[in-house]
């Protein structure tokens, strides 16, 4: 399909769930730091651990076992610490990235534990596997479903944080109440399908989106017609500074997070000219119920320029 710029939805699709990601595999005397961004896999060897031996040698009669055990934890740690200070330079390099640890069963809460907390909230998960048996194909084929299960939780996550929102006007839900959010710039998270379209109109003059071209003070005569309302609203809000998430399910179809709540737009006021206009800002209340009518001829008084001159007003409300 020809466009005047790209499909943002299927990017952002691809990018969610299958994001580039980190994993490190470790154990007592080696590590290796695999980059995973799709089919492309990247590995770094770490040089082994200087003064390491095995838990066979424990000296004459075995009178120096523990001692050399202690040896052997402490020049693990040392090992654990130089990995995490390079996993820690990758994933500064790229940016936010999931990390996965993988490894013997008691290499990985060990090496965890050196972890900055910085890599500990971007840890997704482990997989055991002998290190020595590990090629990167299926280092690639055991993280996957580190990351897919990762991405599920995410989901649910995201579900139910919007959910737990407390009724404060800063939560949007279902297509109309999106479409107006996004005219007004609002939208901090903007969780759409995976799929579906929406069509819709979009004016050209302000931009404004709907779903059946007379949402805009413009009229339908500026109203053109676009394949996907959830696609324009992705580009308004990435374009205004928000998050677009993906979501297999997300609540009423289409749901949004505001930076404020929504302004009163159901209220029109009538300029000097005579035509309406729609109200984007609150009014007190005092000013909604007001109507504004022009004065007759016999009452408009040659007195002091004032802009409002020749207008009176009926109070419909309380006083």
């Amino acid at each position: 399909m020809l466009a005047v710029r790209p499909h943002v939805r299927p990017l952002l699709l691809a990018i969610q769930r299958c994001p580039a990601y980190r994993v490190v595999v470790v154990n007592r005397g080696r590590g290796w730091l695999f980059s995973i961004e799709g089919t492309q896999v990247s590995t770094a060897v770490l040089p082994p651990a200087e003064g390491m031996r095995g838990h066979g040698f424990s000296g004459w009669y075995g009178l120096q076992a523990h001692r050399v055990n202690e040896r052997i934890i402490q020049l693990a740690r040392h090992h654990y610490h130089d990995t995490a200070a390079l996993l820690e330079r990758a994933v500064q390099a790229s940016g936010a990235e999931p990390v996965i640890i993988g490894g013997h069963q008691d290499a990985i809460p060990q090496f965890l534990g050196v972890l900055p907390a910085r890599l500990r909230d971007q840890f997704a998960g482990c997989f055991i596997a002998d290190p020595h048996t590990l090629t990167p194909a299926k280092v690639r084929n055991l993280a996957d479903r580190v990351i897919r299960d990762w991405r599920n939780l995410q989901d649910q996550r995201l579900t139910a944080e919007f959910q737990q929102q407390p009724p404060d006007g800063r939560t949007a839900t279902g297509l109309s109440a999106c479409l107006v959010a996004a005219g007004q710039h609002a939208i901090q998270l903007l969780l759409v399908p995976a799929g579906g379209l929406v069509p819709g109109y979009a004016c050209r003059v302000c931009g404004a989106l709907s779903s059946s071209g007379d949402g805009c003070p413009h009229g339908v005569c500026e109203a053109v017609a676009v394949p996907d309302l959830i696609e324009e609203m992705a580009v308004a809000t990435l374009g205004d500074g928000g998050q677009v998430e993906t979501l297999p399910d997300p609540p009423a179809g289409i749901a949004a997070r505001l930076r404020h709540p929504l302004r009163l737009t159901g209220y029109t006021s009538l300029a000097l000219d005579g035509v309406a206009r729609p109200v984007t800002r609150p009014m007190p209340w005092h000013r909604r119920s007001c109507i504004v009518w022009p004065a007759p001829l016999a009452c408009r008084s040659p007195g002091r320029r004032n802009p409002t001159r020749g207008m009176i007003a009926r109070q419909t409300g309380p006083r």
